[in-house]
């Protein structure tokens, strides 16, 4: 299962440039069979990560930090693709600190999910004046 499409990826990349990432032939057009494996491969890295503590892959619906990941991940690849590494690549840093959270779920430190299960709710108490006026000069 795929975890990112390549429409997932509009608006993050210019379409222009995803068509010259898959294009390794130099034709103009994206080559057969290219961007299933760019997303493969995402999605092999998430579950790399994070199959360590959970069953992978992950069954519909997929945990949005999964589908995040995974598409951040490709669009790195894509750009890797090209040859533009490290400080070049826009989404190299993200990419980065996505793996570190990903292991760290994966090493059961950090939950996949927010869990916040509560007897109560949670209040709020505002315990001063909002001083929204001047002291002593409020006209009624």
């Amino acid at each position: 299962m795929s975890y990112v499409a390549k429409s997932d990826l509009a608006g993050l990349i210019p379409p222009q440039f995803i068509t010259e990432a898959l294009d390794d032939d130099g034709d103009g057009v994206e080559d057969a069979g290219l961007w299933d494996k760019v997303a493969a491969q995402a999605g092999e890295a998430v579950d790399a990560l994070l199959g360590q503590r959970f069953e992978v892959p992950f069954a519909a619906p997929v945990p949005p930090l999964v589908s995040q990941a995974a598409k951040i991940f490709a669009a790195s690849a894509l750009y890797r693709r090209r040859g533009l590494t490290s400080d070049r690549n826009p989404f190299a840093k993200e990419e980065e600190r996505l793996s570190v959270k990903l292991s760290r779920i994966g090493e059961g430190k950090e939950p996949l999910t927010p869990e916040a299960d509560r007897e109560m709710d949670s209040i709020s108490v505002i315990s001063e004046d909002a001083q929204t006026y001047p002291s002593g000069r409020l006209i009624v």
